[in-house]
């Protein structure tokens, strides 16, 4: 005990070689927790960030290959790319803005990291950016016909006030030309930004949704060689709404609610799917 008076926790842990559980420059901005098994450790990791970040954390693990696994998607892939030291092992990853992830360590180390990264670039990419054509709900006080969206653009700057006060779902269509998924691909949309959440599906097949970065779908199960038609269903709040109807006289009034900071003057929240719109063709 009285060796160690004096110093700080790490310089008496470094005294017998007890290493961090996960090791990552402060620089980072990243959180972490970990959970051990019998058979592995899951470390939860937390990009405190609002942009994308590639980091190379050295976990406290031996012998084990490590697996992304996503909390929004819930897939699960080997990250192939990964160096053994000294009773640890460093792996390269990517974080999007205020992303998480799982990195599970519990399979055997087996295999050789023969591929350059952890996160390869699409070895395809489609632009979708036809115009779109957008329903929006009559019933919450939406345009009665649909509209064509030219370009992608924020519902609070539209001209139309049906559109620009609009709160509730669009929906969004379009058509994307594929060819033939190679044995191995997998197919993303990536939606850019939405405010705030999307539900995707092609070819009349819910996919999933997206309310957080970065905004990417997996489309492969639902993909055909050709046409294939896209639909996308857009939420946004109430807030526009709320300052929509401040600015109408007390009787034209269709919304209201106990507490309302909002007056005409208050700011519009952007709303709608901003993109850019892609498919992306990966290959892990």
């Amino acid at each position: 005990r009285m060796f160690t008076d004096g110093m700080y926790l790490q310089e008496a842990l470094n005294l017998v070689t007890v290493i961090p559980v996960m090791k990552t420059p402060a620089t980072d901005s990243v959180l972490f927790i970990r959970r051990k098994l019998a058979e592995g450790s899951i470390y939860f990791i937390s990009n405190q960030t609002n942009k994308t970040i590639n980091i190379n954390p050295e976990f406290r693990v031996v012998g084990k290959d490590p697996e992304l696994w996503d909390p929004v998607s819930g897939s699960v892939r080997r990250l192939l790319v990964h160096t053994s030291n000294e009773g640890s092992i460093t792996v390269p990853l990517q974080l999007s803005a205020m992303e998480s992830a799982f990195v599970v360590f519990k399979t055997d180390d087996k295999m050789l990291a023969t591929k350059l990264t952890n996160y390869p670039k699409p070895s395809k990419t489609i632009a979708i950016d036809a115009p779109w054509s957008v329903t929006f709900d009559t019933k919450m006080r939406g345009p009665a016909k649909s509209v064509i969206f030219n370009t992608l653009t924020d519902w609070s700057q539209n001209a139309n006030d049906s559109v620009k006060y609009y709160s509730g779902s669009a929906w969004y269509h379009n058509m994307a030309d594929l060819a033939a998924l190679a044995k191995g691909e997998t197919a993303f949309i990536d939606l850019g930004m939405v405010k705030g959440i999307a539900k995707v599906k092609v070819n009349g097949i819910d996919l999933g949704g997206a309310w957080t970065a970065p905004y990417k779908v997996d489309i492969t199960k639902s993909l055909k060689p050709g046409k294939n038609a896209i639909e996308i269903k857009v939420v946004n709040t109430w807030v526009n709404r709320l300052i929509g109807d401040s600015k109408l006289p007390q009787a034209e009034r269709k919304t209201w609610t106990s507490t309302n900071p909002y007056t005409p003057e208050s700011k519009l929240e952007e709303s709608g799917l901003l993109g850019p719109v892609k498919i992306e063709v990966i290959k892990y």
